[in-house]
């Protein structure tokens, strides 16, 4: 072994394949770190598995990233996890799509953050499902946004809701819409109220109707008043009366007249005082006839003076005897023209 680690680097090079694939585990032990990185990447490939575990980590990163990239898929899946742990950075970021998605869980779950970070948006496209599970929560937390944002939908929709959990706010806000869209509803509700708070309006308006509708209390009352203003109809005809409910007054305020109209008449008929009293008088004029209709005597008596004097003719028709007693008493001196025509005829 002491020849074997006194050849010159030129010696090194002068061994055939076959020569390289006969040296014993003993003798590719104690080859130096300037001996490996003369190693031909013919040669690189000839190692056998025996031999390359034997490998020091020292050597490993003493090899160019035209060294490494010679290791067949074979070879890389030999690798101990304390050689894939030594790689340098720039090793790994210069790994093959093909050597990436050898790599077994055991080997990607000992990768390192830098190491993980190092990774390019083509090389996280072609993890497996089970190599993207098995990313560590912190690595998969320290990944930048162009890496969070090379994560396909198929793969998005396999992470484990405690990596979900880890991502940041600037990672959540970084997903394009097909990714949220991609996202299971356990992983929605896995967000919490700071994930779910870090959406853009964007992203809000691509939450699927099942997403929607799976979201919890606490998170609809996360909501700001800019993502409640881009929910679609859709959205907001799926969600529950509960949900509707843990909408805050202000941001049912800021939503449009047609999201307004939206919202079921089983919904209406949930809507808190505090919630009805905050409505604008353009957002009570759109009320459409059913959902005048359903509105309780405790939301009619939560109407403000302004409110009242909003209601159309149509409107004034569509309440009961029993609502329209309901009525406060300046709520009905409010009434003018038309309004109190159809009060007078009700």
């Amino acid at each position: 072994t002491q020849d074997l680690q006194a050849m010159i680097t030129g010696q090194i090079r002068a061994f055939t394949t076959d020569q390289i694939a006969k040296l014993t585990t003993d003798q590719v032990v104690v080859l130096t770190t300037a001996q490996a990185a003369v190693l031909t990447t013919s040669q690189i490939g000839a190692l056998t598995a025996d031999q390359l575990k034997v490998l020091g980590a020292e050597n490993l990163q003493s090899m160019t990233v035209a060294q490494i990239r010679a290791l067949t898929t074979d070879q890389i899946v030999k690798l101990t996890t304390g050689q894939v742990v030594a790689l340098t950075t720039a090793q790994v970021a210069a790994l093959t799509s093909s050597q990436v998605t050898s790599l077994t869980t055991e080997q990607v779950d000992a990768l390192t953050t830098a190491q993980v970070s190092a990774f390019t948006a083509a090389q996280i496209v072609t993890l497996t499902t089970d190599q993207i599970r098995a990313l560590a929560t912190v690595d998969l937390a320290a990944m930048n946004t162009a890496q969070i944002r090379a994560i396909t939908i198929y793969q998005i929709a396999q992470l484990k809701t405690d990596q979900v959990v880890a991502m940041g706010t600037a990672q959540v806000a970084a997903l394009t819409s097909a990714q949220v869209s991609a996202l299971t509803t356990d992983q929605v509700q896995a967000f919490g109220t700071l994930g779910v708070n870090a959406l853009t309006a964007v992203q809000v308006r691509a939450l699927t109707t099942g997403q929607i509708a799976n979201l919890t209390t606490d998170q609809i009352d996360a909501l700001t008043t800019e993502q409640a203003a881009a929910l679609t109809l859709a959205q907001i005809v799926a969600m529950t009366s509960s949900q509707i409910k843990a909408i805050q007054p202000g941001d049912l305020a800021a939503m449009s007249v047609a999201q307004i109209r939206g919202i079921s008449t089983s919904n209406a008929e949930k809507l808190t005082t505090t919630q009805v009293a905050a409505l604008t008088t353009a957002q009570v004029r759109a009320l459409t006839t059913d959902q005048i209709a359903s509105l309780t005597t405790g939301q009619l008596i939560a109407l403000t003076t302004a409110q009242a004097a909003a209601l159309t003719s149509t409107q004034i028709r569509a309440l009961s005897t029993e609502s329209i007693s309901a009525l406060e008493t300046q709520d009905l001196q409010a009434l003018t023209g038309g309004p109190l025509n159809a009060l007078s005829s009700s």
